[in-house]
């Protein structure tokens, strides 16, 4: 006699099937994000903490002068079209957002650095092998200029060899740009600063990968611009990947693993 029956074995495969069970292909989750928000009714420093409330920092000039002196943020013009009223995330404080806040150049023909490295007792680590994408709004004055990524692994800052333009456009006409972070460092060069001593690309090419670690720091880098570089809603988005279905163990699989017993003779 048989130990599984025809229509046993056909239930199983059923029931195999069933399990089946198809799962999103991608988890995204909003791990950062700054907006810049300025309760003051009109421009003022980033280091204006009465109005400002954020930890990011940004120097200006080839020797990285602190820019408490520089108009930073600008506060009236609301933030970029449809990202108005974000809220903060990951920043570590507990103000409520405001509406208006841009950063912003507003000084010609020198390079910048606007970046954070963490707010004290809650430093922002990020594991570059998560799957990260980091966007924000962008609006430039001049199509010419722009902006590129920054980012600081093992001790090291690290600026994209890619420069992130938009068409010349006014304080509130800012377009969402995105990008996907890689190690490749074919995608970056390095970025000498050193708080007041040293801001400048360095043109020595890298080879392989950026080393292995957190990226502990990072921010946005101007090129001497001629005119004003606008960004808001500074965003660092994690998508871990999920397989497309899973494939739980199933009574089919504990069918095809059993053999079929000889029946015994007399």
């Amino acid at each position: 006699m048989n130990y599984f029956s025809s229509p046993l074995l056909s239930a199983g495969i059923l029931l195999a099937g069933s399990l089946l069970i198809p799962l999103p292909a991608a988890a995204s989750t909003v791990i950062y994000r700054e907006t810049f928000g300025n309760a003051k009714g009109s421009n003022t420093y980033l280091t204006d903490s009465t109005n400002i409330h954020t930890d990011w920092k940004v120097y200006s000039t080839t020797t990285a002068i602190n820019g408490s002196a520089a108009r930073s943020v600008i506060s009236n013009v609301a933030n970029s079209t449809g990202a108005g009223g974000l809220p903060n995330i990951g920043t570590g404080y507990t103000e409520t957002s405001q509406t208006n806040g841009v950063a912003f150049t507003d000084s010609m023909n020198i390079n910048w650095l606007f970046m954070t490295t963490g707010h004290a007792g809650n430093l922002i680590d990020i594991d570059p092998t998560q799957g990260l994408t980091f966007s924000w709004f962008q609006g430039d004055a001049n199509a010419t200029d722009g902006l590129r990524l920054t980012v600081q692994v093992a001790g090291n800052w690290y600026v994209t060899n890619t420069l992130f333009t938009t068409p010349a456009s006014g304080s509130t006409s800012l377009a969402e740009k995105t990008w996907t972070f890689t190690n490749d460092a074919t995608q970056w060069s390095l970025l000498n600063f050193t708080a007041g001593s040293t801001l400048g690309v360095d043109s020595t090419s890298l080879t392989g990968t950026l080393p292995t670690g957190n990226i502990t720091g990072f921010g946005v880098y101007v090129d001497p611009n001629t005119s004003y570089v606008r960004f808001d809603n500074f965003s660092i988005i994690s998508s871990v990947p999920e397989p497309s279905t899973v494939l739980l163990v199933s009574v089919f699989g504990l069918l095809l693993s059993l053999r079929l017993p000889r029946c015994c003779r007399r």
